[in-house]
């Protein structure tokens, strides 16, 4: 019997993406599209903010709200990554408004705002209509960047603006406006989303087994949900990976509920604490549904895997530090498919961190083209000299064939690998194998 049919779903009900159909109406998340949706419908409050903890669902909120307003005839432009810099953001917003690339020389941001106001005549003022921009990930913007997404408020008539501008990012995205005065002062309203509460993380789950499929609201137990919500803090995404992991568990055991004891087994795995191996022997078959010969099957983004030793990958503890990076990514999957303990943390978080001690394996995701990233990259080549733990970087652009060739060097002296952009079939799971039996 096939997973979905055993447990009388239609669709899988944890999976961490955007999809509207398993918004939950939480008190919170509802305050916050309501509260969106009345700044985007005044249509003169210039900006609204929206943070939250990572996984706490910012972007499905956005997605809701995004979706509402192209219903009421609003022109929307939503961005998904915010970390790039204004001329970028200019030329992604005159794209969206025109439906392909606007052609413009590089960094001539003259150019590019004449053309927006262009746009904004044609499209939006004579039709009477109103511009919101969606900004996702906007804890990414650089404050000078920041400050020009605030000038361009200043399009509009004596009575009417022409845009509104939301805001969306975790919380430190609060501290980067508030150290910006002129753009504070136009954020006209603001809102934090929290964590659920206990009371509503059994409804979550509930919810989300009734849109998948199942009314069996027994399926996990008081006792197994209760342990959900403490080991996360009801945060979504969280709660979303234990209960998916948890289904995968009592599935393979043949259990008809999910219970405490299931859920106690993957949170000790999760968090590497105190995990006996009757616990792990439990979920097994969760991580390892390769063939015996070790090869492992064709992933979902279509990477023919390589065969990977897994008594040198079982359990690792591995960091992976990408600013825009989820559970859905490739890198995510292939890791966990080899029985890897995967962690999702940015950049600046790692940089702030001695990962070197907590963890047994590093891949930092870095932009060449940012000034930060490459202070990243020299900080951990120097870190890298004086420790044994496989390091893998990844560059998430393009770059010259002398420029790889010289980064190449300075990795290889250093002792670690690294992954040049576009990543081709089997190269990601080729090096992790590498990096693995060679240490």
């Amino acid at each position: 019997m096939k997973y979905l049919e055993y447990w009388e779903l239609a669709d899988e009900p944890f999976e961490n993406t955007r999809n509207t159909k398993f918004f939950f109406p939480s008190h919170n998340h509802v305050e916050a599209f309501e509260r969106l949706l009345y700044v985007t419908r005044n249509r003169n409050m210039n900006f609204g903010l929206l943070t939250g903890e990572i996984g706490s669902g910012k972007t499905i909120t956005k997605t809701i709200l995004e979706r509402q307003l192209l219903k009421e005839g609003f022109e929307v432009v939503s961005i998904e990554n915010s970390g790039f810099s204004f001329f970028n953001i200019l030329i992604e917003i005159i794209s969206q408004l025109k439906y392909y690339k606007a052609e413009i020389k590089e960094n001539d941001e003259y150019s590019a705002l004449k053309l927006l106001k262009k746009y904004l005549v044609n499209i939006v003022i004579e039709n009477n209509r109103h511009l919101v921009i969606l900004l996702d990930e906007a804890q990414q913007l650089e404050r000078g960047c920041l400050d020009k997404i605030k000038n361009l408020t200043n399009i509009c008539s004596e009575v009417e603006n022409y845009m509104s501008i939301i805001l969306i990012g975790q919380p430190e995205l609060k501290l980067l406006i508030r150290s910006l005065p002129q753009v504070d002062q136009r954020v006209t309203l603001k809102y934090h989303l929290k964590h659920l509460p206990k009371k509503e993380v059994k409804d979550y789950i509930c919810h989300r087994l009734k849109v998948a499929g199942c009314d069996n609201n027994a399926l996990f137990t008081d006792e197994a949900i209760e342990l959900i919500n403490n080991s996360t803090d009801g945060i979504p995404r969280e709660i979303n990976r234990i209960c998916r992991l948890a289904l995968d568990t009592a599935f393979s055991r043949n259990d008809r509920h999910v219970s405490k004891s299931v859920v106690s087994a993957i949170v000790k795995d999760i968090n590497l604490q105190g995990s006996t191996s009757e616990d792990l022997g439990k979920i097994n078959s969760l991580y390892y549904k390769s063939p015996k010969s070790g090869t492992l099957p064709q992933s979902e983004n279509g990477y023919e895997k390589q065969s990977i030793n897994k008594s040198s990958s079982n359990f690792i503890k591995t960091v992976v530090l990408g600013d825009s990076l989820s559970e859905d990514s490739f890198i995510y999957k292939d890791l966990v498919a080899v029985g890897s303990s995967v962690t999702l943390m940015n950049k600046q978080q790692g940089y702030n961190k001695n990962i070197f001690e907590l963890f047994g394996m590093i891949i930092l995701v870095m932009n060449f083209y940012n000034a930060e990233d490459r202070e990243l990259f020299h900080h951990f080549i120097k870190s890298k000299k004086n420790s044994d733990l496989p390091v893998l970087i990844m560059i998430d652009h393009p770059l010259s064939k002398s420029i790889q060739g010289k980064l190449g060097k300075i990795v290889k002296i250093a002792g670690a690998n690294i992954l040049f952009s576009p990543v081709q079939a089997g190269e990601f799971d080729h090096k992790i194998k590498t990096l693995l039996e060679g240490n």
